[in-house]
Order: structure tokens, then C-alpha cells, then sequence
């Protein structure tokens, strides 16, 4: 398992090192209002599993996720979607992501877990579309 620093509020980090906590923080960003990202690196080597961004829209049951790491990035695939951009926001900012990148909520706690045990881009996520923007 890799300690984690999750990062959603001007307080500075969250240090996670179990999965209980991880839940916590989870559940936390869930309950926040509207669409919101919790972000996560490695805590002891941040630049070692590149950054894990997790997206909860708990009222629409879905979420985004987005692995930036080793110069490539990459979205959540999911289902089409009839808007241009999907905005979640990070600490009141907005961030936007693809339209196609939501998916549900159960999916989205899962990738957050698996990066949690593997500190890797989570294969449970079974579809991913590559970011072009991203040289992280």
C-alpha cells in the first residue's frame, strides 16, 4: 500500500494510510456540493506514482478519473454524453474533463482504492481515453 497525501481543501493534505481513512476522505469530497475533485499523490515520493485526480458527483451518482504520470495522462472512458466539457472543481476552481469521462460512482471509489494499494494507473477502470494535453 502507498501512503497518500489527498489534497481538496485550502487546509493543505490529507495523509491517508489506511483504507478506512481513504474512505473517509472519499466520503468527505462526496458530500461537498456539486461536482468536486480530491487529488492524490505518493505522500513519502509525490513524482513516484504520478498524480490520481478523483472526481464524485454524489447527487448524479458518477465521477471522473485522471492518472497523470511519466509524461502521459490519462481520462475515465465512459458513456457519450450530450455536453462539451464536464466541469468538476478542485478546492472552488473549475476543471474540466472530457464529456465521455463519467462513470459510476462505485467505479470511480474502486479506481481510488486500487491506486491506493498499487500506487499504479488502476487497470479496474477497464476503459481509458489518453489525455493529449498532459506532459506530467
Amino acid at each position: 500500500m502507498v501512503a497518500l497525501d489527498a489534497w481538496y481543501d485550502h487546509d493543505g493534505p490529507t495523509r491517508v494510510t489506511t483504507a478506512a481513512e481513504l474512505d473517509a476522505v472519499l466520503d468527505t469530497v462526496a458530500a461537498m456540493s456539486g461536482p468536486t475533485l480530491v487529488a492524490f499523490n505518493a505522500a513519502d515520493d509525490p513524482a513516484s506514482a504520478g498524480l490520481l485526480n478523483v472526481g464524485l458527483d454524489a447527487e448524479r451518482g458518477v465521477g471522473v478519473v485522471h492518472h497523470a504520470g511519466r509524461g502521459r495522462g490519462y481520462f475515465s472512458l465512459g458513456e457519450a454524453s450530450n455536453v462539451d466539457t464536464m466541469l468538476y472543481y478542485y478546492m472552488g476552481s473549475d476543471t474540466e474533463f472530457p464529456p465521455q469521462s463519467e462513470i459510476p460512482v462505485a467505479d470511480v471509489r474502486r479506481a481510488a482504492h486500487e491506486y491506493f494499494v498499487n500506487g499504479a494507473l488502476p487497470a479496474s477502470v477497464i476503459r481509458w481515453q489518453r489525455d493529449e494535453r498532459s506532459t506530467v
